[in-house]
């Protein structure tokens, strides 16, 4: 499987981008030496990314994916110039039984992990056609597996798992398609779900953001016409 030596002169749009794994993949791209346009709802964080980078390859645009007029303008900054990738990391995790799952966490699990990702991809695909392109889906090990407890949850991210497929198989030969499965990894997110299931938070016990991002990034390096399709990241122990 042949390698570009550098991720140089792409750029990628990066959701969920102010923290977590999405914070992790926009400094590793950069690092990398592509150009990053890094969007997510907390303006304040992203500008605390841009103070920390200070780098004139990183763009920020905070949105919210969820209001149609905030997607708008990150679609019209996205196809602005020629884009070479798309890394879909921003989502929830909202947990519950099936008896005590409310509509509300059904909904925004549904809408932040797959709808907005299917319908910015969709908005995307005549760019990263023209250029080749590359999408990136975060999924997560309850995309493969449904534990008790996780059932919202993980139909949204399974759902996001039937997308990639299909987009794959669609636009073979013209954009390529990667997921990546991080099982529990260290963050905002999994202190909530530690919470949530009366345990103690450890970030050293868990995969590393920066460890997803590698992985990431490796899929961007993989030359076409080779794609690295799936990619499964977990904790050891």
């Amino acid at each position: 499987m042949s390698q570009r030596s550098s991720l140089s002169g792409l750029r990628v749009l990066v959701t969920g981008a102010s923290r977590g794994i999405g914070r992790a993949t926009t400094l590793a791209l950069l690092r990398g030496g592509a150009a990053v346009l890094a969007t997510a709802r907390d303006a304040e964080r992203l500008a605390s990314l841009e103070r920390e980078v200070s780098s004139a390859d990183l763009e920020t645009l905070a949105v919210d994916l969820l209001d149609d007029a905030g997607g708008a303008r990150l679609i019209g900054a996205a196809t602005a110039r020629p884009l070479d990738g798309v890394v879909h990391s921003a989502g929830v995790c909202r947990l519950g039984s099936v008896e005590d799952t409310s509509a509300e966490a059904l909904d925004l699990n549904w809408q932040v992990n797959f709808r907005e990702p299917y319908l910015l991809t969709q908005a995307l695909l005549p760019s990263l056609r023209a250029q080749r392109g590359l999408v990136v889906f975060i999924n997560s090990g309850a995309g493969v597996q449904a534990g008790p407890g996780w059932s919202a949850y993980a139909a949204s991210k399974h759902a996001l798992r039937a997308l990639a497929n299909s987009l794959r198989s669609e636009e073979a030969g013209t954009v390529r398609v990667s997921t990546v499965y991080p099982g529990r990894t260290a963050s905002d997110m999994q202190a909530a779900v530690r919470q949530h299931e009366g345990k103690t938070y450890d970030p050293a016990a868990f995969v590393q953001p920066e460890d997803v991002a590698a992985g990431v990034c490796l899929a961007f390096q993989t030359a076409a016409p080779a794609v690295v399709e799936e990619i499964s990241i977990r904790p050891s122990g």
